[in-house]
């Protein structure tokens, strides 16, 4: 509602949306990696900031952000959306 809603309907912001930093313990500590990259994406953002340097967190994210697009979890048309910011 945040983002799509309020950012981009409401407010008219067409620019691409980054998460702030993934690997913060509010997240990091809660989620994982690929699950909270996927909800991020799903949430509107464009892209997912993974800044702690392991590599296993990032792989697991991208591995999330995959599977989600293979079994449709992310719509074509969300990445297409996020991906036409970038």
């Amino acid at each position: 509602r945040i983002i799509t809603g309020r950012l981009r309907q409401q407010l008219g912001f067409g620019g691409v949306v980054f998460t702030d930093d993934m690997d913060m313990k509010a997240i990091s500590l809660r989620v994982d990696p690929g699950v909270a990259a996927v909800r991020a994406v799903a949430a509107g953002c464009d892209g997912v900031l993974q800044c702690g340097g392991d590599l296993d967190r990032v792989a697991a994210a991208l591995e999330g952000l995959v599977r989600a697009a293979e079994d449709d979890t992310l719509s074509e048309t969300r990445l297409d959306d996020a991906l036409a910011r970038h």
